[in-house]
C-alpha cells in the first residue's frame, strides 16, 4: 500500500471516529431531554388532574345553585 493510501485511510479512520463521539454526545443529550420532557409531562399531568377535579366541584356547586333556583322559581309559580 502506498503511504497516500494509508494517510486517507486514517483520515477516514478518524472522521469516523470523530463523527461517532458526536453522535454519543447526541444521543445522549437526547436521553436527557426525554428524561426532562417524561418530568414535564409527569407535572403538566397533575396540573390537570389537578384542574378537572376544580371544574368538576365548581360544575356540581353550579348544578346545586341552579336546583335551588328551579325550586324557588317552582314555589313561586305554585304558590
Amino acid at each position: 500500500m502506498s503511504i497516500e493510501l494509508l494517510g486517507a485511510l486514517g483520515g477516514g479512520a478518524l472522521t469516523f471516529i470523530i463523527w461517532l463521539v458526536r453522535l454519543e454526545s447526541r444521543l445522549k443529550q437526547n436521553e436527557k431531554d426525554i428524561f426532562e420532557n417524561a418530568k414535564d409531562i409527569d407535572i403538566l399531568r397533575a396540573r390537570h388532574e389537578d384542574l378537572d377535579s376544580r371544574v368538576l366541584k365548581e360544575l356540581m356547586e353550579v348544578k346545586q345553585s341552579l336546583a335551588r333556583i328551579e325550586g324557588r322559581l317552582e314555589e313561586r309559580r305554585n304558590g
